[in-house]
């Protein structure tokens, strides 16, 4: 566990969402994203607009969470990172093409290959591998066994997982995992694509020291 400072350090990690915000008739596939890691753009690389991870999804889980980072209290410095099914984790200001891929729906054969190819867990280990005060996580059940965070080591102490119930065996030992569903939908008069969002957009908004211990502080913290 990190020291305790006067100015907490806050990472928040979501998900990709499939609406975007730049208008792209064609915008680029799983294939054409493995290409341009390689280093052979495809052609029309150059007619296609880019924008910052931070304002390229257009969701409702990344619009909501983005108005709690939005109105952080003073003092709060955070990170944003983006489990992308395109382009593998990113930071919120990494320049990217719009593009067509998710993890959402896919089998779990197909969710683990797309993992390996983006190298995502090993991205993900390095990334818990550095100590912050606290570590939000909004990932659906997709998205948390592509980022395989229970094969991580590391402290996870200072993590908050919101999930489906579902998806609680893939949270790491020691985070503490909020499970979502119909009855804190209701409870929070949210949809379920929008839940995570909203009451992650919420925990920010209000963030203090010391973190919640249990889920249910954690809901009361955000009610």
């Amino acid at each position: 566990m990190p020291p305790r400072t006067s100015h907490p350090r806050l990472r928040v990690v979501s998900a990709c969402t499939g609406k975007k915000s730049l208008a792209c008739d064609a915008p680029l596939s799983f294939v054409e994203l493995r290409a341009l890691e390689r280093g052979d753009p495809p052609p029309r690389l150059s007619d296609l607009p880019r924008a910052a991870a931070r304002e390229l999804y257009s969701g409702m889980q990344h619009r909501t969470l983005m108005r709690g980072l939005d109105h952080l209290p003073a003092g709060v410095s955070e990170e944003l990172f983006i489990v992308s099914a395109g382009y593998g984790l990113v930071r919120g200001d990494e320049l990217l093409f719009p593009y067509e891929a998710t993890f959402s729906g896919q089998p779990r054969r197909v969710v683990e290959a797309m993992s390996r190819e983006l190298d995502l867990h090993a991205s993900m280990a390095r990334l818990f591998a550095e100590s912050v005060d606290c570590t939000l996580v909004l990932l659906g059940t997709e998205y948390l066994r592509a980022a395989r965070l229970n094969d991580c080591p590391g402290d996870f102490s200072t993590t908050i997982i919101l999930g489906a119930a579902a998806a609680r065996p893939l949270a790491p030992e020691g985070a503490l995992f909020v499970p979502l569903g119909m009855p804190e939908a209701r409870r929070f008069g949210a949809t379920l694509i929008a839940l995570k969002g909203v009451l992650g957009g919420r925990f920010l908004e209000r963030f203090t020291l010391p973190l919640p211990r249990t889920a249910e502080e954690f809901l009361e913290r955000v009610s």
